[in-house]
């Protein structure tokens, strides 16, 4: 346990322990864009989507995606304050960052997914309409749901890929030096 302690800790010259310092200044501007693009979809199903005539699963659609919206928000305005902040060691930030319920966004995130997939495969093969403003909504709608299943589909083909390659040459490695 001390050598533990001792990895971790800096002395000065006096031979006393002195914490490592952490600045939190992470600006996290992937994840506001995120949320900025998630607001921007949301507003625009918010405007185009009631109209329809399957409104009651546009609602909870709705009201799911507006609960991850303020989640995130939420989540980032926190970390937002505590820009510039001086932890005492890198435990401490992790300590503060998981009373922020870091699990919520994908908890979110989640049920927001299962919806769109839902959606997708209730009204599979998709129809596209974009002669009225229903019809535009539920298209974009459509084309989202496709787009992120897309993306899903390439990067878990990719983790395939990368999984085999580090597979492979670790057998082929242990192989080699065996012979």
């Amino acid at each position: 346990m001390d050598y533990i302690i001792d990895f971790y800790n800096e002395y000065d010259d006096n031979g006393r322990v002195v914490f490592p310092q952490f600045i939190y200044d992470d600006r996290r501007t992937c994840s506001k864009f995120h949320i900025f693009i998630k607001l921007l979809g949301l507003v625009f199903y918010t405007i185009t989507l009631p109209t329809c005539n399957r409104s009651d699963f546009y609602i909870i659609m709705i009201l799911v995606m507006f609960s991850s919206v303020i989640n995130s928000l939420r989540y980032e305005y926190k970390h937002y304050k505590r820009y510039g902040t001086i932890f005492s060691s890198l435990d401490d930030f992790y300590t503060w960052k998981q009373k922020l319920w870091p699990k919520s966004r994908i908890f979110f995130s989640t049920i927001e997914l299962s919806i769109k997939i839902g959606f997708f495969i209730k009204t599979f093969p998709p129809e596209f309409d974009f002669s009225n403003s229903c019809g535009i909504g539920e298209s974009i709608y459509k084309l989202h749901i496709l787009g992120i299943l897309v993306i899903y589909f390439i990067i878990f083909a990719f983790s395939l890929c990368l999984l085999s390659s580090f597979c492979c040459s670790d057998y082929l490695y242990h192989r080699s030096n065996t012979c």
